[in-house]
């Protein structure tokens, strides 16, 4: 009778024996690409108005980077008229390694914020125009002869990037 029970128990419980822990293996989760948090970018206007009298003389720009893969390092550059057919307009304006400052559990890894603080960019010494600031973000940039120059991502690799539009006016005033 006892004997009985036992089988019962054990049915009913499920089985007891020890699991084998070679056979167990941990899930991959899929490389995804970095993401620019658009909730903490500034200035948060991707367009901006600057006039040579009314605009302080530095001016910040800034975006946090999410990621999950917190193992890779990330690298943002700054473009100023990125086209890339005309070589002096795809030069790096300035350039910097990202590094990890919060982890949030269950989520993205939040890096450091990408940060470039100019004198407008030298503006001032430019005629009134539309200019575009763009930084671009990668896991792995190519080398800076392939195609697209100084942006291009290594196969396998990511990126993201984010453009503020600036109206430089000059002497004239913005527009509300």
């Amino acid at each position: 009778m006892c004997a009985v029970g036992l089988g019962t128990l054990l049915s009913v419980t499920g089985c007891i024996a020890p699991q084998d822990v070679e056979l167990y293996q941990p899930p991959t989760l899929a490389r995804v690409p970095p993401v620019i948090d658009l909730t903490h970018v500034d200035p948060s206007a991707p367009h901006i108005c600057v006039t040579s009298q009314g605009t302080p003389a530095v001016t910040t720009f800034r975006a946090n980077v999410l990621d999950t893969s917190v193992s890779l390092s990330l690298e943002a550059r700054w473009f100023l008229n990125y086209d890339p057919n005309n070589n002096p307009s795809t030069l790096i304006i300035a350039g910097d390694a990202i590094n990890v400052t919060e982890v949030e559990k269950g989520a993205a890894f939040t890096y450091q914020p990408v940060t470039l603080t100019s004198d407008l960019l030298g503006l001032r010494s430019q005629s009134a125009g539309v200019y575009t600031l763009e930084v671009v973000i990668s896991d792995s940039f190519d080398a800076a002869g392939v195609t697209p120059r100084n942006r291009a991502v290594k196969k396998g690799g990511y990126s993201t990037s984010y453009k503020w539009i600036i109206d430089y006016k000059g002497d004239s005033p913005c527009e509300a």
